[in-house]
């Protein structure tokens, strides 16, 4: 019996010293016992540990990788930074042939008008454009409302002539100021080109057309009279076309805007004024203030 429990204990020991050999990074332990197979699985709680450690550094790694990501592609800009149609414009006009844009002559001399004189004030309320390729290619539209002055050179009246409105020189008076003007609400459809993604970087280009609805037009003159200055206002169509088409051309950098205006449509209606030739407006000017 003694051989036996001696045997056992010798099958036992070296059985333990196998199973350590066995050991799997799993803590698991293995050994014979006879017939009999024993699996001993140990729980390593400070490998638990540090996993668990390792597990919350890498959820709390990956949260601060996706913050980076996300301040990386947030957007640098405004709107309002790329409002280039939105604001306050002054321009100067001046009247040419509507058929080649050229200068007046000929008997279309008395509508020959003052640019300095003739000014033309914009106020575009409001502004809104669709970035087509990331801000560098943009569609702008919004709503504004244009008034314009012209200044005439000579001392004229505008009156009709068998429905034609044509210019008359007055004689008896001498006018201090000789101005027509007219008022219109337009909307824009502009296509804009930027140099950068950045609104205060790089060069803008734009172009497009302006269409208008007049509201109002008035003749507007002052003269004097024995040391009296009287005021006249007329309130009149002129044959004016109710109607405006534009096309406009802007170029500038960050706030800085210049632009031409030149009338797609006559000024006048067509066959309404006592010339051979239709009347057309271009205006150059800049934008005093960007909304």
């Amino acid at each position: 019996m003694k051989k036996v429990i001696l045997l056992l204990l010798v099958i036992f020991s070296v059985s333990n010293i196998f199973a350590q050999k066995e050991k799997t990074e799993q803590d698991t332990t293995k050994f014979k016992l006879g017939n009999k197979t024993i699996i001993i699985i140990e729980k390593n709680e400070k490998e638990d540990e540090v996993k668990k450690e390792e597990d919350i550094k890498i959820m709390k790694e990956g949260e601060e990788e996706e913050e980076i990501v996300k301040e990386e592609v947030k957007p640098k800009y405004k709107s309002r930074d790329y409002s280039r149609w939105a604001g306050i414009n002054l321009g100067f006009n001046q009247f040419v042939k509507f058929s080649d844009l050229s200068e007046l002559n000929g008997d279309m001399e008395n509508w020959s008008i003052n640019p300095w004189k003739s000014t033309t004030w914009n106020i575009n309320i409001m502004e809104f454009n669709v970035s087509l390729i990331k801000r560098h290619l943009l569609l702008t539209t919004g709503l504004g409302f244009e008034f314009r002055k012209y200044g005439f050179d000579k001392n004229i009246d505008l009156v009709y002539n068998n429905d034609k409105v044509e210019p008359a020189i007055n004689n008896n008076l001498d006018y201090g100021k000789n101005k027509l003007s007219a008022s219109y609400v337009q909307i824009p459809l502009l296509l804009e080109i930027n140099t950068s993604s950045r609104a205060k970087k790089g060069l803008y280009l734009a172009g497009g057309v302006i269409g208008g609805y007049k509201m109002s037009s008035e003749m507007n003159q002052s003269y004097k009279i024995n040391g009296k200055k009287i005021k006249k206002e007329t309130h009149d169509n002129f044959n004016l076309n109710s109607y405006q088409v534009e096309g406009t051309v802007r170029i500038g950098i960050n706030r800085f805007t210049f632009f031409t205006n030149f009338d797609m449509v006559p000024v006048f209606k067509e066959g309404k004024i006592g010339t051979n030739h239709n009347l057309s407006n271009v205006t150059f000017g800049i934008q005093l203030i960007g909304f």
